[in-house]
């Protein structure tokens, strides 16, 4: 036809439409071989004239619904109102792969448009596909759009299914869920349930074979990683030379590829690993190692290539019951070789794990806790160079809610820094003294109804620690109370105090290899070694007995115990405490609820060990 939509033969069109029936291109007898209809099959473009005739620009493609499906398809290409001639190129010619192909324009190249097939199941709706987080900087705001998807060009439905998880058992389309995404390889993997889909090399909207009957290395790989058990896929992580698939089943694999090349013609999945994984978390990448949660564990994994054994190993057996079974979200800092995991059952806890080895020793393995105020909810956590940041929620006295995005430097201050936590440094807006009372109020440009104690950085009172209480405040500022005289007080720092505590873990005597000696372990005292701290306590608790606290406080007589004064924390100093007792009845612990510093440098400790050999009893 000539091209044009006679609106008067709309109802006719519809209804011949409707009685049509979808015969495939390569099976249809043309009337006249020696003429090119619409849609008529080709073996090579040599068949065809170049450049097209004006007319086949325009060319009638069928009904009204093809050609709103060619024009949504494909509106920045050919004519706007989507017609244009459509052949069938039904073997390979060059670098061009079979399928249909409309004609886009008579005066330029590329004269031809490869366009989808005509087949159902051609298309990948882009409204359930993964969308796009991008920054509009215009708007100055982060906005969410959706990503054109390739559709099928070539084959069918039988040969060229696309992604096999929306499809069911009996071929028909279902919507399910991605559950996980990465790049790797210069493709983009997705994962629903139990099976692993990517897209053409170098092409990440692209699922579809370019040529069913000619499978090659850049063409998308379709696996399904279950055997004998469901492992439904939770998480993606690349990893030197492979992808690592984290399960909801006990079983950990690896993507590997023929000479290091990961195509449909080698790629393989395999079961390297069998322990129970978190869905909670992904796994976390830190320092050329891989890392993974479990239920109050925490694993460090092994590529197969390195391993020869077991490829994975429990890091918490020493800290039983330590960690949470929930995670909400977790986070690396590879230069403090340090992961941070907030828990899921006590939102206002991080678990914090350090891990430093030398070669194929781990020289460090530490756990440990922050907690903030019973009132915070810490709903995402992300460490970045030396800062560590926590975006929290919180309320005010009214009852609203208050979302707030904290730092804390990974870095440690100077000892004439206070330790407070929400530690701001300011100037006083007011500072009144009745003398009746002896108390102080104080009144500060901060918004923090948990403010307890200030830290005077100038003036008379310089070096002084405050406790303070809340008594009021409205917008912008807070009143706080003291008790005494603090009427010259020019400057401060003003925070929450918090207590600073850590744990020994049970102490062995190990060979050079670091592995445990049998014995038991008899202590006499121990040595704390510290730089630049103030006061803290040793306490040591013992099994059926009342813990006993050894209180270091560096004083010196004839000097006022001020913060930052040289006098009140040791630069370099020991602290011997007597320990008494078997290393396994023991837990001995280290806190400081003081603003100054706790810097412990090196423990020491004094005992007697007998070595028992172990005997294995069958």
């Amino acid at each position: 036809g000539d091209g044009q939509w006679n609106s008067d033969n709309n109802t006719a069109d519809v209804f011949q439409w409707k009685k049509s029936k979808y015969i495939p291109v390569e099976d249809y007898v043309y009337p006249d071989p020696t003429k090119l209809y619409l849609g008529q099959s080709i073996s090579k473009f040599s068949d065809l004239k170049f450049p097209p005739d004006e007319t086949d620009v325009i060319a009638h493609n069928g009904d009204a619904h093809t050609l709103a499906a060619i024009m949504a398809l494909y509106p920045d290409s050919g004519d706007s109102h989507g017609r244009g001639k459509i052949y069938y190129l039904s073997q390979a010619y060059l670098a061009s792969t079979p399928g249909w192909y409309r004609v886009i324009s008579d005066s330029e190249t590329p004269y031809l448009e490869k366009v989808r097939t005509p087949d159902k199941l051609s298309v990948l709706d882009k409204k359930r596909m993964p969308m796009q987080i991008y920054l509009d900087e215009e708007a100055n705001k982060w906005s969410i759009r959706m990503l054109s998807w390739d559709p099928r060009t070539s084959g069918t439905e039988k040969n060229n299914k696309g992604p096999s998880f929306f499809r069911n058992s009996d071929g028909k389309a279902v919507q399910t869920q991605i559950k996980a995404l990465s790049y790797y390889r210069d493709r983009l993997f997705l994962a629903s349930e139990d099976t692993l889909v990517s897209s053409k090399l170098g092409d990440f909207s692209n699922f579809f074979l370019d040529d069913p009957a000619n499978i090659t290395f850049t063409d998308p790989v379709d696996l399904r990683v279950s055997s004998n058990v469901f492992t439904p896929i939770t998480y993606l992580q690349p990893f030197r030379d492979f992808l690592f698939l984290a399960t909801a089943g006990e079983t950990q694999y690896e993507l590997l590829g023929s000479e290091n090349q990961i195509s449909p013609l080698s790629a393989e999945i395999a079961p390297t690993s069998f322990f129970p994984m978190t869905e909670d978390i992904a796994p976390l990448v830190m320092n050329n190692n891989l890392f993974f949660f479990s239920k109050r564990r925490l694993f460090i994994y092994f590529s197969a290539s390195e391993s020869s054994g077991q490829q994975a190993f429990e890091l918490s057996r020493h800290v039983p019951e330590y960690l949470p079974e929930k995670f909400k979200s977790s986070t690396v800092s590879a230069a403090h070789n340090t992961i941070f995991a907030v828990s899921g059952e006590e939102s206002n806890k991080i678990f914090c794990y350090r891990n430093l080895v030398s070669g194929d020793q781990i020289m460090q393995n530490a756990f440990y806790t922050m907690t903030l105020g019973e009132s915070s909810e810490i709903l995402n956590v992300q460490a970045t160079e030396d800062e560590l940041l926590l975006v929290t929620k919180g309320s005010d006295p009214t009852g609203r809610q208050l979302f707030s995005v904290q730092s804390m430097s990974l870095i440690p201050d100077g000892p004439e820094v206070a330790r407070l936590d929400n530690r701001s440094d300011l100037t006083p807006l007011s500072v009144s003294y009745n003398s009746a009372n002896n108390q102080t109020e104080i009144s500060v440009g901060v918004a923090n109804q948990e403010l307890n104690q200030l830290v005077s950085t100038g003036g008379q009172h310089e070096g002084e620690v405050i406790d303070v209480s809340v008594v009021g405040g409205e917008g912008s500022t807070t009143l706080l109370r003291a008790s005494g005289d603090y009427s010259h007080l020019t400057s401060c720092s003003c925070g929450t105090k918090f207590t600073a505590k850590a744990e020994l873990s049970t102490l062995y005597v190990r060979d050079q290899q670091n592995n445990i000696v049998s014995g038991p372990l008899n202590l006499r005292y121990a040595v704390f070694r510290h730089r630049n701290t103030g006061a803290y306590d040793v306490k040591v608790g013992r099994k059926n007995r009342s813990e006993k606290a050894f209180s270091f406080t560096h004083n010196q007589v004839g000097s006022s115990i001020d913060l930052g004064d040289s006098s009140f924390y040791e630069k370099d100093g020991v602290f011997k405490v007597p320990v008494l007792g078997f290393s396994d009845d023991l837990v001995i612990t280290l806190e400081s609820s003081s603003p100054n510093p706790m810097n412990i440098t090196n423990i020491e400790f004094a005992g007697k060990f007998k070595q028992i050999a172990s005997t294995l009893t069958m």
